[in-house]
């Protein structure tokens, strides 16, 4: 069985589109956890008049004592689910009829997770923003283009085992944004078997209320964080991936003004010292995952 957990905060008027992409779906064997982070719109009767119609419809509220955000229910949802298989989805994206079928024909072939490819749409799905998520979608080198934010994948375009999702700790409660990064940073580097095709099996809506169409200033300092998260995690493998992150860390220290955060900026150049540390003195870590691409 595939558990799906979607996280939801006032989507009342979109979460349906979502459910029946589901209810579409060829593969029939899922179950759907809803997580509701405090709806105060009708997002609540709407699933419930889905839920009815369909057992595979789970509603949970977020206990009150779990910090607020999508990233809390996520992980709740991560508890509850009961299938051998995760995806994550965003509660106003879309999937294609054959997604589940297809990523479970690709990761039975013996990986851990599998990523497909992301189209994203205007606010109606009636254009096609972008053909991709990221610049590139395949590469010969997926740490080294990982890190320099050439390659990256959507939080709802894998597929994953469960039993090998834990380790990897998942989604950050500390990070509004970003967090999907650092997840999936931490799986090109936990010896894992990753496959990744590019099929469109995934339909990101992008939208004035989505995270991913505010680039405020806090937002660029949450992404700022994630890349010193990695530039002290991948340091421990490589000093040239440390680098590699570098190279986007120092734009953002510059262009949006990080200096002038007193605490940020002397992380930024702690990070360097136990980077240099680390080459000098201390033997690397090596458990990169595979990495195939299928057709």
């Amino acid at each position: 069985m595939i558990s799906v957990i979607i996280p939801i905060y006032n989507r009342g008027d979109l979460i349906g589109e979502t459910l029946d992409s589901l209810f579409r779906q060829t593969y029939i064997d899922w179950e759907c956890i809803i997580i509701d982070d405090g709806s105060t719109d009708d997002s609540e009767n709407v699933i419930l008049n889905y839920s009815n119609r369909d057992s595979r419809i789970k509603y949970y509220k977020r206990p009150s004592h779990f910090t607020i955000g999508a990233n809390s229910c996520r992980r709740i949802g991560l508890e509850y689910a009961k299938g051998k298989f995760v995806k994550w989805l965003d509660s106003d994206d879309k999937l294609d009829p054959l997604t589940l079928e297809i990523q479970l024909s690709q990761i039975q072939k013996g990986f851990d997770v599998v990523f497909c490819n992301s189209l994203v749409f205007n606010s109606d799905f009636s254009k096609v923003i972008n053909t991709q998520w990221s610049q590139l979608f395949l590469s010969d080198q997926p740490e080294k283009d990982y890190l320099l934010e050439k390659l990256a994948w959507s939080t709802p375009s894998g597929l994953w085992e469960k039993v090998k999702i834990n380790s990897l700790q998942p989604f950050s409660e500390n990070l509004p944004n970003s967090q999907e990064w650092i997840f999936h940073l931490k799986s090109l580097f936990g010896n894992l078997k990753i496959g990744v095709f590019k099929n469109d099996l995934v339909f990101v809506r992008s939208h004035s209320n989505s995270i991913s169409y505010s680039f405020d200033q806090s937002y660029w300092k949450n992404r700022f964080i994630s890349r010193l998260i990695a530039a002290n995690f991948v340091s421990k493998y490589d000093f040239n991936y440390f680098l590699f992150v570098n190279e986007s860390l120092k734009y953002m220290f510059i262009k949006y003004k990080i200096y002038l955060d007193p605490v940020l900026t002397f992380r930024y150049f702690y990070n360097f010292l136990v980077a240099f540390y680390r080459k000098f003195f201390r033997n690397k870590t090596q458990s990169l995952s595979s990495f195939k691409f299928m057709d």
